[in-house]
């Protein structure tokens, strides 16, 4: 399954620039578009289409202004329009289709650069889109939320954080609150599931020589529910054609179970592709699990004390034949702090929460 997230900053504008063709040709199952900046009126007037889509929008009240839409391969069960926040709902920020038990979302958060007042109305946004989250993990259905945050998480998602700590979009609230929702509620961040330590961008200034310098700021992201942890099997950013001032986010969902619950697939997946995608995936997953333990203070470093407080019990006998035990048959102790994105660790390792690169050591 391939969902590409993209800002237009105007379909208009991106469309002479050659979007569509482009987005046709990507064989995606869910493509989420941000800023429209079209009224309905307005795309009647041209061919905004693209073959074998079906297009559904949500605009904004205010003519040239935000807008979402999904441009889907197969037609929803439900559509869901706002969050129930009328301030919010009339910008045309959240499009929501269910399939089943998976929900795609279509988000664009707004931007508090331009003022005081656009940044006091982004943090009541952001309030109200954490009451949401939490609401969405209750009711027992698969979220993956594709849009512009208008956040950089971390330091390595922008290029000059330093300069950048006091204005909007690097705020410390602001990164609190995307802290809280990937780290304390344990949503998935898909880009950084798999790369987690490359400087990769989405998002560039139009002035000067921003994009040409590679200045830019990572701020859009595919977020999936905690449960679809293993789903993401690829990322890429896509960079040789430039359509707006942001690029496509393009994530591919090797989940077969996914595939055949929702019925959203357009291409088999075939058995060495998923074996290949599956230990890319459990690589990145330690990488994550081992950060995860490190902002908790709980990881454990070289042969410390922590170590030996998780490790694993190895009984001296078989309890079928009464003989010494084979590693591969020695279970596994996992402390109830586990994250949920923690890969399984081998059974012959005692050091789960240690660097992902030492579990692969026959010496643990």
């Amino acid at each position: 399954m391939r969902i590409i997230s993209l800002n237009l900053n105007g379909l208009r504008s991106a469309t002479r620039k050659g979007v569509l063709p482009w987005l046709a040709e990507q064989q995606a199952d869910v493509i989420a578009l941000q800023e429209t900046r079209l009224q309905e009126r307005e795309r009647q007037a041209e061919d905004f289409s693209i073959p074998g889509y079906q297009a559904y929008f949500h605009d904004a009240q205010a003519k040239g202004y935000s807008g979402v839409a999904l441009y889907l391969r197969k037609s929803p069960e439900r559509f869901e329009i706002g969050i129930g926040k009328s301030e919010f709902d009339i910008e045309g920020r959240w499009l929501q289709a269910d399939f089943g038990k998976l929900s795609v979302v279509s988000l664009y958060l707004p931007s508090g650069s331009s003022g005081e007042a656009r940044q006091a109305f982004k943090f009541q946004t952001l309030e109200w889109l954490e009451q949401k989250f939490a609401a969405l993990a209750r009711d027992g259905r698969r979220y993956i939320i594709c849009g512009d945050y208008n956040i950089a998480h971390r330091p390595i998602d922008l290029k000059n954080w330093r300069s950048n700590q006091k204005n909007s979009g690097f705020l410390p609230d602001e990164r609190e609150w995307m802290e809280r929702l990937l780290v304390g509620n344990r949503w998935v961040d898909s880009h950084r599931l798999l790369k987690p330590e490359v400087p990769e961008y989405t998002w560039w200034s139009n002035r000067g020589q921003a994009y040409a310098n590679d200045v830019g700021w990572r701020i859009d992201y595919q977020i999936a529910s905690p449960d679809l942890v293993h789903a993401p099997g690829a990322v890429r950013v896509h960079r040789e054609g430039r359509f707006s001032d942001h690029a496509a986010l393009i994530v591919d969902l090797y989940a077969a179970r996914l595939c055949d619950q929702q019925n959203l697939c357009s291409r088999p997946l075939g058995t060495r592709t998923s074996v290949l995608i599956l230990l890319r995936t459990q690589r990145a997953s330690a990488t994550m699990a081992a950060r995860f333990s490190d902002q908790r203070g709980n990881r454990c470093g070289n042969g410390s004390s922590a170590c030996s407080a998780v490790a694993v019990r190895r009984p001296k006998r078989s309890l079928k034949s009464g003989t010494s035990a084979s590693r591969a048959d020695v279970p596994r102790s996992v402390p109830s702090t586990t994250p949920l994105n923690a890969p399984r660790w081998p059974a012959r390792c005692p050091r789960w929460r240690c660097a992902p690169c030492r579990w692969r050591s026959t010496s643990c």
